[in-house]
């Protein structure tokens, strides 16, 4: 399903790797960010070369091709090393990381069946050897929803904003906790 394209991400993010390297020992002053996005609804499972018995669909959850220009905004405003595009994109990283051959059985389990749509490939052509002149920039998701505002993207361009969110409601969750640990008043 997506073995070629998995790697071909891996190699991206090896180059970027040794790229921000060679540029940092260059002392140039170029930055170099690496953008992990979620599925994002573009037309991409319309436009790749496909070798499946029926057509290709991205999985859920979906997030709008916007989420990922903010965040190469960002990039290019406040350079960060990486930034993971989509809560699905963290999750699923962190779940890999930390615990492998769980993360491999839910794929297993999950991801063949949402990466198919439930019709026969048709004679469509890729975009591998000519453009597209399809101008749209979101694909066909089939009635599928798409993540238009991700709360963890959001967070990850505005740390201090978070984190003062975050403080202030730990601190309001205590002073909620402390009120209801007294003894009413009679």
């Amino acid at each position: 399903l997506q073995g070629v394209y998995s790697a071909s991400k891996a190699a991206v993010k090896a180059f970027t790797d040794a790229l921000r390297m060679e540029l940092e020992h260059q002392k140039s002053p170029v930055a170099v960010t690496l953008i992990q996005p979620a599925s994002v609804g573009t037309p991409f499972a319309q436009h790749a070369k496909n070798y499946m018995d029926a057509q290709p669909r991205l999985p859920s959850p979906l997030y709008a091709p916007e989420s990922v220009a903010k965040a190469i905004l960002h990039a290019a405003q406040k350079p960060v090393r990486n930034l993971m595009v989509g809560t699905a994109s963290r999750i699923f990283s962190s779940l890999a990381h930390y615990s492998p051959r769980l993360t491999d059985r839910f794929m297993e389990a999950k991801m063949f069946s949402e990466q198919k749509e439930q019709v026969a490939a048709g004679g469509r052509k890729s975009i591998l050897d000519q453009p597209s002149e399809d101008p749209r920039e979101r694909g066909y998701l089939g009635g599928r929803k798409v993540v238009e505002h991700d709360i963890y993207s959001t967070a990850t361009r505005n740390p201090v904003k978070t984190a003062a969110l975050a403080v202030g409601a730990g601190i309001a969750v205590a002073a909620l906790v402390r009120r209801k640990g007294r003894a009413p008043v009679h």
